[in-house]
């Protein structure tokens, strides 16, 4: 038998876990009783690249209960109970390789273990394993029968793939299920939109106010759970049948205007993806007709007296619509937009290819400045911002200081009061677990628990005596550490060293040149 998994010492915690929640999951059970007597998939080769959770043990055990053979990794490392994973070798004969934690090299090779048993089925939960069978084991495409998806994520990447006609079999969309919108989207978000308030404020929910703006799936969960908490319940809605459904469950509905006066629970601000033109966006997001809902959800938040954004994540298939986002914040009035540069880490790591090359990289920012520019020109206001690429705040002085030499000053004094990226220094990251994490894209490299130790203990930590400890000790001060072109700038104390993560995934260096840095060896001083 074949496995990958921290401790198989771990196992009886993990049966105990497993049988816990099959006790919760009686319409599987049913099946993997009947399974059992019929062996449907008798003789069957199962890849399956999901959550290694107590949840999926379950799925796991009735696959296998059927006759199929299954090989099982994880599709985030992040959420892998190492018990669970144990259990599954242990007591269940299931192949699997899944570590919590695990850096993407391992998490690479788990996936090529999968691939290895040469499934006939695959179960995905992001499409990894999906991508690397079309891309890199393509000898293997014939075997494969079909398979599911269970993501937005990972429909969108199998959408584009069938768009193109690269798709090799055909995959069952889980995540657009009837039973997913209504019992994931309406029960789950519900709870846990209030677990998240509960855990960010540590506030009393009984006896409070809460506007919920809109009254879909999520809304009416979330208002279901809010009055199950003994909140007052308050909606806004813009559609009037919803509005009708929503005073019908015995809510008080009103405009947002009214609304907000009442309100201890609210937001304040909403960030919506825009991932280019209607088309662009369809195509990525694997569903007509979503570019459409996402205007109406925004108009609904504005509605709601909510500030509202727009962010797009530029890539090679949509960075020439930019100045089509801008086009639909004048057309909407909205006054705020975030463009992010890729920072390919972890699962991230496969969207590399997606990176703009450097020439048109510049030509990215450039077109952002000038639609900005031209917006400020006009007597406009907005709130432009390019995040996760520090080289953009030397490109954006150097191309001011052509233009506009006094105003390239004060950007540059900014810039330097700023000092670029501040991973392990300024900003870190604390999940949901309470691992610590140096920042939001440094999940596969936790540094502590804070259920073990204090926060301020952790990240103070720079005795160098441990691997954690001595991250923490460089990243403080990455100016000694980073190489190459990095270490020869002459804009190093304003970048930073940009992100250090994207050079690892590219390169395997953690502190070499990061390769999204699309300034020229003349504008950084090193030609």
């Amino acid at each position: 038998m074949n496995h990958d998994i921290k401790d198989i010492a771990l196992a009886d915690e993990g049966l105990a876990r497993i049988l816990w929640a099959d006790r919760d999951m009686p319409v599987l059970a049913s099946i993997r009783e009947r399974f059992e007597r019929e062996k449907p998939l008798d003789g069957v080769r199962i890849g399956a690249c999901m959550h290694v959770t107590t949840e999926t043990a379950n799925l796991m055990r009735a696959l296998s209960a059927s006759g199929a053979k299954v090989t099982l990794c994880a599709s985030n490392p992040l959420s892998t109970q190492d018990d669970t994973a144990a259990s599954l070798v242990r007591d269940f004969g299931i192949d699997v390789f899944a570590v919590a934690g695990e850096d993407a090299d391992t998490y690479n090779r788990h996936i090529e273990a999968v691939i290895a048993c040469d499934p006939q089925l695959v179960m995905d939960d992001g499409a990894d394993l999906d991508t690397a069978l079309h891309t890199k084991f393509t000898d293997k495409l014939a075997h494969v029968v079909g398979g599911t998806e269970e993501t937005t994520t990972g429909v969108v990447r199998l959408m584009s793939m069938a768009a193109e006609g690269t798709l090799a079999y055909p995959v069952f969309n889980i995540n657009d299920a009837n039973t997913k919108h209504c019992f994931d989207n309406h029960y789950g978000t519900g709870q846990s939109t209030l677990d998240g308030i509960v855990r960010a404020t540590n506030r009393l929910l009984c006896g409070r106010t809460i506007v919920i703006s809109g009254y879909g799936y999520c809304g009416s969960g979330l208002a279901l759970r809010a009055k199950g908490m003994g909140m007052r319940v308050i909606v806004c809605e813009v559609d009037p049948l919803k509005a009708l459904e929503a005073h019908m469950e015995g809510y008080e509905v009103m405009p947002a205007a009214e609304a907000a006066r009442f309100a201890d629970v609210g937001l304040s601000y909403v960030g919506v993806s825009r991932d280019g033109a209607r088309g662009t966006h369809d195509e990525f997001r694997g569903l007509p007709g979503s570019f459409d809902r996402a205007i109406e959800g925004m108009r609904n938040a504005k509605a709601a007296g909510i500030k509202v954004g727009l962010r797009m994540t530029v890539n090679k298939r949509n960075w020439r619509e930019i100045g089509d986002v801008f086009d639909i914040m004048e057309a909407e009035g909205v006054k705020r937009a975030c463009f992010y540069h890729l920072v390919y880490t972890g699962r991230g790591s496969a969207l590399m290819d997606e990176d703009l090359d450097h020439a048109e990289t510049r030509a990215a920012v450039r077109l952002i400045m000038d639609r900005t520019r031209d917006w400020f020109d006009r007597g406009g206001s907005p709130e432009i911002l390019t995040v996760d690429n520090h080289a953009d705040g030397p490109f954006v002085y150097l191309e001011l200081l052509r233009e506009n030499p006094a105003r390239a000053e004060e950007v540059l004094q900014l810039l330097q009061w700023n000092r670029g990226n501040s991973t392990g220094a300024g900003i870190g990251c604390v999940s949901w677990d309470g691992e610590v994490y140096a920042d939001q894209f440094w999940r596969h490299f936790p540094l502590g628990n804070v259920r073990e130790r204090t926060f301020s203990e952790i990240w103070g930590d720079t005795s160098r005596a441990t691997e954690q400890s001595e991250l923490m000790f460089r990243l403080k001060d990455k100016r000694p550490f980073v190489k190459g072109r990095c270490q020869q700038c002459r804009w190093l104390d304003i970048c930073n060293g940009n992100f250090r993560v994207r050079s690892e995934a590219a390169t395997g260096d953690l502190w070499g040149p990061d390769p999204a840095c699309y300034l020229t060896d003349e504008e950084i001083g090193v030609a």
